[in-house]
């Protein structure tokens, strides 16, 4: 399960926030966390400090922060964030925003592949995955303008860019 998970990494000295995926244990959480401790993190999310430090399956304290999200309707649905952060470095808001941030670079990675076929970037860097998704755009780019004014009138006129990639790499 996910304690046994993160038992693992915290044996191995790893620094982590991970989400935690039982939807019913954070609405219970969130029921004994007082109206004042709640901190807006936008307009549509809300986060505190859980009163407990420990999941199940793990012999750690871990730190948990309990997150309201309130949807257009004004139904919301909550979530945990469990980190070994200390709340002097990450408070709760930050901590949130941190781990916010981190998913907006793997929605822009999970796009450039499904977009741009870029799997298995190799940078850590969204500066330089935005490079390397710049580039490709400019290389298909180059290739739709190549297509168009040299296959013009050739039995190869419209040829889609992926199929002329593939016969001109076999």
């Amino acid at each position: 399960g996910a304690g046994e998970m993160i038992s693992q990494l915290l044996e191995r000295g790893y620094l982590l926030v991970v989400k935690g995926r039982d939807a019913r244990t954070a609405r219970k959480l969130a029921a004994q966390i007082l109206p004042n401790e709640w901190q807006r993190v936008d307009a549509h999310l809300r986060a505190a400090e859980a009163h407990t430090t420990r999941i199940h399956g793990c012999p750690f304290d871990v730190r948990l922060v309990v997150c309201e999200r309130t949807n257009e309707r004004g139904l919301m649905s909550y979530y945990i964030l469990v980190t070994n952060l200390q709340v002097s470095t990450y408070a709760a808001v930050a901590l949130v925003q941190f781990y916010n941030a981190r998913q907006t670079i793997e929605a822009f990675n999970k796009v450039v592949d499904n977009v741009l076929y870029l799997t298995h970037l190799r940078t850590g860097s969204i500066t330089a995955n935005e490079a390397v998704a710049q580039f490709a755009m400019l290389a298909h780019d180059f290739l739709s303008w190549s297509a168009h004014r040299f296959f013009t009138g050739t039995p190869y006129d419209g040829i889609a860019i992926r199929e002329w990639v593939q016969k001109g790499l076999h």
